[in-house]
């Protein structure tokens, strides 16, 4: 028997059935990370896979510069690149003590700085940092400081942490920059006067600073005592992930790890609270026995500057957060982008590295996979703006050869890669 509806009926019928078509097709809600407040401080707690699965980035190549086939220009060792809001691109060349200064689409626009102790002079610089008022800085070790010039060239000055306490004793020094939404952040060695003849205090430190030199906030510091006469070397305890993984963000907020074998980011507010800890599931990288050489003549060849015998300790495991590559990004919509150490390893054929990508809550949204040439163990990717994403061919070595006084991560006997840039835009 068939049955017959009134029109009324049929209506709700119809819209019905659309409602339970728009419910099953309707994307599902993101859940959100583990919410736990320890301490007072909100931690958010993610699993090892992301939401919303990966993605895949494209880049399209816009120009290229270094590398064997350029006639025009040799690269010594690229160690950062920065860029300004008209898209200009800054490469800092530490071998060479410049930045060289290239426009959109790649044409060469003048050089800044050169070596020396003068003004707008630079020596063994290690990184390089874009003022909010428009100014470049070179970070110079030691004695530390970041010595400024306008995008011309022109001395404007330095910064010199402790510079505003003489009487603070010890020395500062730095080893990175970053400064975005007014806040300058530096990291590096504090160290102090000797309690006994053969030590020395040491305070690994990452700190905000005014550009008159004066610390205004610590955000994270580790303490050392050396003993020359029985020097040991830890991987662990001497070189702190956050003197190169840390970021801050375009309102001022400090993204950093403070620990090694954690997958851990912990976010401070610009006046130095900790507002939030992001962490996810994650299985540390075992070192390859030719990964553990690697790392083990790296450090030696920078321990045997000091002429004293000394014992060393290198860690079985790669660290959670791979901070030699500059892990952390913060986007301009506070998405948070992280390499881990498993992010730059056995990717699939065309891809780079693969990003973990939190939400500005701290929910593990994405992974994004980045597809272009280059080896995600040896070169590094920087996010600039206007969509202009830089690989530095030979990164990894150019700070190998800075930390270790002129080696590669290979050894010694191992030929340093030739150093080449490579603009490329999101398409």
């Amino acid at each position: 028997m068939t049955r017959e509806f009134s029109r009324p009926a049929c209506r709700f019928l119809k819209h019905a059935a659309l409602l339970v078509l728009a419910f099953l097709f309707a994307p599902l809600p993101v859940p959100a990370g583990e919410e736990v407040v320890l301490d007072g401080v909100l931690h958010v707690r993610n699993g090892a896979t992301p939401d919303q699965g990966i993605e895949t980035l494209h880049l399209r190549e816009v120009w290229r510069a270094g590398g064997e086939d350029d006639e025009d220009i040799l690269f010594g060792l690229v160690s950062e690149v920065g860029g300004d809001e008209e898209g200009n691109v800054y490469v800092l060349d530490a071998q060479l003590c410049q930045v060289h200064v290239y426009s959109p689409d790649g044409e060469f626009l003048r050089t800044l700085f050169r070596e020396g102790e003068g003004p707008g002079e630079i020596l063994r610089p290690r990184d390089l940092v874009m003022m909010t008022d428009g100014s470049v800085g070179a970070v110079q070790e030691f004695p530390g400081k970041i010595v400024l010039v306008d995008r011309q060239g022109d001395p404007r000055g330095s910064v010199m942490p402790g510079a505003d306490d003489p009487t603070r004793g010890g020395f500062f020094n730095v080893v990175s920059a970053t400064c975005a939404g007014g806040n300058l952040v530096l990291s590096g060695v504090h160290g102090g006067p000797e309690d006994q003849p053969g030590t020395q205090n040491r305070i690994y430190y990452l700190a905000g600073f005014s550009t008159e030199g004066k610390e205004l906030v610590r955000y994270l510091e580790t303490n050392t005592v050396v003993e020359f006469r029985n020097y040991v070397f830890s991987e662990k305890n001497d070189t702190p992930p956050f003197w190169w993984a840390a970021e801050v963000g375009p309102d001022g907020r400090v993204y950093t790890t403070p620990d090694r074998d954690r997958y851990a980011i912990s976010v401070f507010a610009p006046d130095g609270r900790l507002e939030r800890v992001i962490e996810r599931e994650f299985q540390l990288w075992k070192r390859t026995p030719a990964e553990f050489e690697r790392i083990d003549q790296l450090y030696r060849s920078a321990l045997a500057q000091m002429n004293i015998p000394f014992t060393l300790e290198i860690e079985e495991y790669e660290p959670a957060i791979s901070y030699w590559h500059r892990a952390l990004h913060v986007a301009p919509d506070g998405a948070l982008w992280v390499v881990s150490s498993r992010g730059n390893r056995e990717q699939p054929d065309g891809i780079m590295l693969t990003y973990d990508v939190f939400d500005p809550a701290g929910n593990f949204t994405k992974q994004v996979a980045v597809a272009c040439e280059g080896d995600g163990v040896d070169d590094a990717l920087f996010f600039l703006a206007n969509d202009q994403v830089v690989l530095v061919k030979g990164y990894i070595d150019a700070l190998a050869a800075q930390f270790g006084r002129g080696t590669s991560f290979g050894g010694e006997d191992e030929e340093l890669s030739v150093p080449e840039v490579i603009c490329y835009r999101i398409e």
